[in-house]
C-alpha cells in the first residue's frame, strides 16, 4: 500500500482486471522527473481515450520531503487528479525494498536531489511485472495495450 497525495491509502498492484503503469520519481526534481511526467500526461490521455483499464501511479522515491501536499502540488502541475493517475509514496520503511524490487537505483547528489533511472513499469491484470520501457516510449507502451487484445 502507498500514501497518495489525497492522504488515502491505494494498492500498487492492479484491481479488478486493471494494468497498472509504475513510474519512479521526486517531485523537487527540475530534469527527468518533469520530462517523465509530460510522457505520462500523454499516455493518461491516450490510454483513457481508448478506453483502457489502467492506472498510472507516480511513486516518490523521497518520502521524507515528498508530503501528500507536496505531492498534490506535483499532481496538480501535471494534471495527475488522482482517478486515472496519482502521485503516492510508500512507508519510509519499505522504500529500499520497493525500490530493490522494481530494480531502480537512486543516488542522492551533493545538491539535495538524486540520480536515479527512470523507467515506465508494466503491471499485468494479473498482478505480474508485464514489461519496462523507457519513460518516452509511449508508443512501445500503447502497443503493449494492443498485445493484450484477443
Amino acid at each position: 500500500m502507498l500514501e497518495d497525495m489525497n492522504g488515502r491509502q491505494v494498492p500498487l498492484l492492479p484491481r479488478s482486471g486493471e494494468v497498472v503503469l509504475v513510474e519512479f520519481i521526486y517531485t523537487v526534481c527540475g530534469d527527468i522527473c518533469q520530462i517523465a511526467a509530460a510522457d505520462f500526461a500523454e499516455l493518461r490521455d491516450q490510454l483513457r481515450a481508448r478506453g483502457e483499464k489502467v492506472r498510472l501511479i507516480s511513486v516518490s522515491f523521497d518520502p521524507a520531503r515528498d508530503t501528500p501536499e507536496q505531492m498534490a502540488i506535483y499532481g496538480d502541475a501535471h494534471e495527475a487528479d488522482g482517478t486515472i493517475w496519482t502521485v503516492a509514496r510508500p512507508e519510509p520503511s519499505a522504500l529500499e525494498d520497493l525500490l530493490n524490487l522494481f530494480d531502480v537505483v537512486v543516488i542522492p547528489d551533493e545538491w539535495g536531489g538524486f540520480q536515479h533511472n527512470a523507467a515506465i513499469h508494466v503491471i499485468s491484470a494479473e498482478g505480474r511485472f508485464a514489461a519496462v520501457y523507457d519513460t518516452d516510449a509511449v508508443a512501445a507502451v500503447l502497443a503493449h495495450f494492443d498485445r493484450r487484445r484477443p
